[in-house]
């Protein structure tokens, strides 16, 4: 499969697993680029690819390993920029 990140620019991931007990999860895939675990839609059983798969993958072959994105995510709203204090501001409860 292919991340769902917007900034990975759909990186191909590599298949893992949760648990390497067989039958408990179904396989996930794992983005190189941005580190994480993401569901499919595949009811392949986990356990056959192992937690380990792809960092052992990635051990063995550092050059397969992307860059980070250097772009950052910045929340808008109709394309202006959040305020920082205005994220952080509760509404007072009465």
């Amino acid at each position: 499969g292919r991340c769902p990140r917007v900034h990975c620019k759909d990186q191909p991931c590599l298949p893992a697993a949760i648990s390497d007990v067989p039958h408990e999860e179904a396989v996930k895939i794992f983005c190189p680029c941005c580190e994480d675990i993401y569901s499919t839609k595949s009811r392949l059983d986990g356990a056959f690819f192992s937690c380990s798969l792809p960092h052992l993958l990635m051990l063995q072959f550092p050059d397969i390993k992307p860059a980070k994105p250097v772009e950052k995510y910045v929340p808008r709203i109709y394309g202006y920029r959040i305020h920082r204090p205005a994220t952080t501001a509760q509404p007072k409860a009465e």
